[in-house]
């Protein structure tokens, strides 16, 4: 990430959940773009406030920063919890140079925070997400990342952390423990116990952006579901499309400055939603977004866009 870094004003905070939620702008409020959103040390109260103001909310996290002081806060007023775990054992835990904890310290957090859930009644849905390389692109920015890539390297982390803690906590609790017959890395999406689920996700290149991919070959057309079903506020205000435009490279605006709802109702932001609608991508950074290493992924992008979106 280039762009600089920096903790969003709790005043601003407050006037943009005002703003979405008087003008019903969104129904959901994420609170990630590309950063470790309990790093904010508002960030209880910023959830809080959102939903108070009567939005969904959506925190993605790597829970290292989960404490007494904020946990009941986040399983009380967070809608959708995913933890970012996306490691399935310690050596593909250390390519992540985690210093605070060993990876079993981190599985033993996790399994905190599922008790937790139960312990306060929380309606909290927490998703679990591992990464998983069945289209083999880690290739494309590291080679020694270690990533799901078999059912059965899955199914030893389920046998290896899981089963026995599900069952123990099922019988506990009196939750139905759903285990499944056989488990699939590829597109794995299983609720093992009520408002529990393991969820896996393809590695991306974020667009072509990660890994030096400067030999894409650019787009000519595709659709995207940007600014019809998301748009993202950095921290300093700037507004983006989506959450794949972590750098800021596309500004549509800055609330410091104007209003939500006129950028919104701006020009510029018009022409380049309608053009996502159309398959007519204005931005370069767009153009390498949808485009592709080679001929085959430069047309499959662009193809799969039209499928993908073809309601917008």
């Amino acid at each position: 990430m280039k762009r600089k870094r920096g903790f969003m004003d709790e005043n601003l905070f407050y006037k943009l959940i005002d703003e979405v939620s008087e003008n019903k702008i969104a129904k959901y409020v994420s609170f990630h773009l590309m950063g470790e959103p309990l790093l904010h040390k508002n960030a209880p109260d910023f959830i809080k406030y959102a939903k108070d103001k009567g939005l969904n909310t959506n925190l993605i996290t790597n829970i290292s920063l989960f404490n007494e002081n904020n946990t009941a806060a986040v399983l009380k007023y967070v809608d959708y919890l995913e933890i970012s775990l996306q490691s399935f054992d310690q050596d593909s835990f250390e390519f992540k140079k985690s210093q605070k904890y060993t990876f079993d310290e981190y599985i033993d957090l996790t399994k905190k925070i599922i008790e937790k859930k139960y312990d306060y009644g929380s309606t909290s849905q927490i998703t679990i997400t591992l990464i998983e390389n069945s289209r083999n692109k880690v290739k494309d920015f590291n080679a020694n990342v270690d990533f799901l890539d078999s059912d059965s390297t899955l199914s030893h982390f389920f046998t290896k952390y899981w089963d026995e803690f599900f069952t123990l906590l099922s019988k506990e609790r009196g939750l139905h423990y759903n285990k499944p017959d056989a488990l699939h890395y590829r597109k794995l999406r299983h609720e093992f116990l009520p408002g529990i689920i393991f969820n896996t996700r393809s590695v991306t290149t974020w667009g072509n952006s990660i890994g030096g991919k400067d030999n894409y070959i650019p787009a000519i057309r595709a659709k995207c579901n940007a600014l019809h079903s998301q748009l993202g506020i950095l921290w300093n205000g700037d507004v983006v499309p989506c959450c794949v435009d972590f750098d800021g490279n596309i500004v549509l605006g800055n609330v410091t400055e104007k209003s939500l709802m006129e950028i919104i109702n701006s020009n510029y932001y018009n022409m380049l939603k309608d053009g996502f609608k159309k398959g007519k991508l204005y931005s370069s950074h767009c153009k390498r977004c949808k485009g592709g290493t080679n001929i085959l992924s430069w047309i499959t992008t662009q193809v799969y866009s039209f499928i993908k979106h073809r309601d917008i």
